[in-house]
């Protein structure tokens, strides 16, 4: 039995009521049931670790898809079962684009001993486990001394650690599947070309509107943890990948997630508008 499981409590309910229907239907298309995580079984200050709950799921399942409330799936998503191989953790290897969890990395050494482990990290928001991997999920590895103190990134890094320390090799979904706010902010996701159009866009409009250029530049800004590696694609507008995260504050910068979603989701199901955003991503502030 395979299971696509999501976790939703308290303040999570109203993202829940746009995201869930998309992420049930995903589960219907990969043929496992949709179960929400909706109430506090390990009660460790923060909600983020009751995705521990897939211990017990794996019990049952024998794979799983975990997918954050505050994503978008689109109907064009891939079968991830099918894309990761079931011996192997799935998840998006976030260090390849960024050095912004190094510290974190280094702290939870100090802390709960040195495995070694150098600067391979991903994002929690989305997972594919099996059985096999039960044991990542399991409060003996260390989770109630951690989870004593606040932590910049909750269970993302204690996750990590545990997958380091067990020896278990990571699958690495790229970012198409987990489209995280961190991955898309600057410009070095875009082509040269789609670049060269946008600044020239820009400078157009910043003649008429000084403050809309200064806006822009600040925007733009090339964000201290991106890292571009030379001959590697650049990372696409978030409206191409599969399955887009609303981490942080979310990829707009204004409005609630509830509010980015909306949008977001208005302009996914428009192939036309989805398009022109992609092209000229600026056309979003007016949606």
């Amino acid at each position: 039995m395979k299971a696509v499981v999501t976790l939703c409590i308290g303040k999570e309910y109203s993202l829940g009521e746009l995201t869930h229907p998309l992420l049930a239907a995903y589960a219907k298309k990969v043929d496992a049931d949709f179960i929400v995580i909706d109430s506090e079984k390990l009660n460790l200050g923060y909600l983020h670790y009751e995705k521990y709950q897939i211990y017990d799921l794996l019990e049952r399942y024998e794979r799983i898809i975990y997918l954050d409330t505050d994503v978008i799936v689109t109907p064009e998503c891939p079968n991830l079962f099918e894309i990761v191989p079931e011996e192997k953790f799935g998840a998006f290897l976030v260090s390849n684009h960024t050095y912004f969890h190094d510290g974190s990395i280094k702290d939870i050494q100090n802390e709960l001993g040195n495995i070694n482990w150098e600067r391979t990290y991903f994002n929690s928001g989305v997972m594919v486990v099996s059985q096999a991997h039960r044991q990542v999920f399991s409060v003996d590895n260390n989770l109630l001394a951690w989870a004593k103190t606040k932590r910049a990134f909750i269970e993302q890094t204690i996750l990590n650690y545990t997958i380091q320390k067990l020896g278990i090799e990571i699958h690495d979904i790229d970012y198409k599947f987990n489209h995280t706010t961190h991955t898309k902010n600057s410009n070095l996701r875009f082509g040269r070309r789609i670049n060269q159009l946008l600044t020239m866009t820009n400078s157009l409009i910043g003649l008429i509107s000084p403050e809309y250029l200064k806006e822009q530049e600040q925007r733009n800004k090339p964000d201290r943890y991106i890292i571009y590696y030379k001959g590697k694609e650049p990372i696409k507008h978030r409206v191409q990948s599969y399955i887009i995260h609303y981490t942080g504050k979310g990829h707009r910068q204004k409005g609630s997630k509830l509010e980015q979603i909306r949008k977001d989701l208005s302009i996914i199901n428009n192939n036309f508008l989805a398009s022109s955003v992609s092209f000229l991503p600026f056309i979003e502030r007016f949606i």
